[in-house]
């Protein structure tokens, strides 16, 4: 992973101060950004039954090149499950 100076220190700061820190492809997400993410999943899935990439990045102002890993992530944890485009509630995901 190569980082720029700025990224670096921000890891570092994160690592001091022991807010845990999720590694998705090339980037890290903050445990604060990852609780807001869960939470949001959690809302989601009680509307609807899917939730789509565009819906996912859209909510969280990002572009499909961090929205897909951080979803991948999800997947990997049981927070989600892809279904087809689509992403499904994962059986982690209370």
């Amino acid at each position: 992973m190569n980082l720029t100076e700025k990224e670096t220190n921000m890891l570092v700061s994160y690592l001091k101060t022991k807010k845990l820190c999720f590694r998705a492809e090339n980037f890290v997400i903050s445990k604060l950004l990852f609780e807001k993410m869960v939470s949001f999943l959690k809302e989601h899935f009680k509307k609807k039954k899917t939730l789509s990439v565009s819906e996912f990045k859209e909510h969280f102002s990002l572009s499909r090149k961090y929205a897909i890993p951080v979803l991948e992530l999800f997947d990997s944890l049981g927070y989600t499950q892809r279904s087809g485009k689509e992403r499904i509630a994962g059986k982690n995901l209370e």
